[in-house]
């Protein structure tokens, strides 16, 4: 009897070690993961990550997700066109920012990007590094109109 008094005790004491004991730790979620390596892509990297499957890699538009959808993707190499010849950098830094929404993008509460882009706070400023390098990148798409 005593014997088995001792085992469960001992038994009960690895269990409880085994409980406190700093084991591996804990498991990235998969958006954690997905911001983490964001942070270290260029601005073309981002955009065919996150934008080419729709607006394809050139960005006219022609993505293969693009004869799914009910409204065709904008041909992002006209944007500056659209704007009467400058490119609408604070209207960009905006919709990818999350501060002003875009229907086809799933609004402003849950982008089609999820929270890669927008700040977890004012003070963010990698999200907003990651905003700076793909607008960056979406101004040099930029072509004279019908200039494919």
């Amino acid at each position: 009897m005593r014997r088995l008094a001792c085992l469960c005790l001992a038994v009960a004491a690895l269990l409880l070690g085994a409980a406190l004991a700093p084991g591996a730790p804990p498991k990235e979620s998969p958006v954690a993961g997905a911001e983490r390596r964001s942070r270290a892509m260029s601005g073309r990297e981002l955009y065919v990550a996150y934008c080419a499957s729709c607006h394809g890699l050139e960005g006219l538009g022609d993505g293969p997700a693009a004869e799914a959808m009910r409204m065709r993707p904008t041909d992002l190499t006209q944007l500056s066109h659209r704007y009467g010849g400058r490119f609408p950098t604070a209207r960009v830094q905006r919709l990818l920012g999350g501060v002003e929404g875009l229907p086809a993008h799933g609004g402003k509460r849950m982008p089609v990007w999820g929270p890669v882009f927008i700040p977890l706070s004012p003070a963010d400023g990698q999200a907003a590094a990651l905003v700076d390098r793909l607008v960056h990148y979406l101004e040099s798409l930029q072509k004279p109109p019908g200039g494919r």
